[in-house]
């Protein structure tokens, strides 16, 4: 509990606060490209500020001419193994990519709708889904490391 507390011109440069939602300590770094690829690998993160992101890493080689490509690295908070989900409704997934490369599309059997099912069973960094229909989609998704 503070009782007073004074912020003059400069207090930029006394407090930072970090959102949840952004890079974490502990969180995965991967390079992908843009790098040797000898350094190509996932690390963690030891250390982050607005500017720069510091990673734990040993014997790496000295870079030189190392892409500016924000696709070249990939942060995520943990990789699952196992990815399983089902919806009532047409998704869009976009999985470990910068493209929709995945669909889910409810099964007609008979006269009755059956939720569409998606499963991997690979390292799944990251995972967006999109509903493609008008109605609200009723989803279950299942991650396990």
């Amino acid at each position: 509990e503070e009782s007073s507390l004074l912020l003059d011109a400069d207090f930029a440069d006394d407090i930072q606060i970090y959102s949840a939602d952004g890079v974490q300590i502990g969180d995965k770094f991967e390079i992908v490209a843009g790098f040797s690829s000898v350094s190509y690998g996932t690390y963690e993160v030891c250390d982050v500020a607005p500017e720069w992101v510091e990673f734990c890493a040993s014997n790496l080689p000295d870079e030189t001419g190392v892409s500016n490509d924000p696709t070249a690295v990939v942060f995520y908070q943990e990789a699952k193994q196992l990815v399983y989900i089902e919806s009532n409704k047409t998704l869009d997934l976009k999985v470990n990519s910068t493209s929709y490369n995945h669909k889910i599309s409810p099964l007609k059997v008979g006269s009755a709708f059956k939720s569409g099912v998606f499963l991997s069973i690979s390292s799944v960094k990251n995972l967006t889904a999109k509903n493609t229909s008008t109605a609200y989609a009723k989803v279950l998704l299942i991650a396990a490391k």
